[in-house]
């Protein structure tokens, strides 16, 4: 009998679940802290502050959420590679799993910085 869904093979090992689900939850907090905060901003924002040159780049909300949404973007694509690649080289999606909870932690402190300077 088959199956209608097959579960991925990411999901059943840890490191590699444990690592999408902590990639997401940060990107989560990360959207609820810029979320919140975005309320109280003016209509333009610094996103780059150099201590030589001063202000580099300006933008808006929209930009802080675009950062979001391509963060989301990569590690979506980072968990579908790492599930089709589980079964013949495991090491690259142990690779991709843990390289999308550093991309999502450099996000979030990203974020971070943004909101505390503005």
């Amino acid at each position: 009998m088959t199956r209608l869904f097959n579960i991925p093979q990411i999901i059943k090992d840890r490191f590699v679940s444990f690592s999408f689900l902590a990639s997401f939850i940060l990107l989560a907090i990360s959207f609820g802290v810029a979320f919140i905060n975005m309320d109280n901003m003016s209509n333009v924002l610094v996103i780059h502050l150099d201590s030589y040159k001063g202000i580099d780049f300006f933008g808006d909300k929209n930009d802080i959420l675009s950062i979001l949404a391509f963060g989301a973007l990569v590690i979506a694509l980072n968990g579908i590679l790492a599930n089709t690649l589980y079964l013949r080289e495991r090491f690259l999606s142990y690779v991709l799993a843990f390289s999308s909870a550093l991309f999502s932690l450099l996000i979030f402190m990203g974020i971070l910085a943004i909101i505390s300077i503005n």
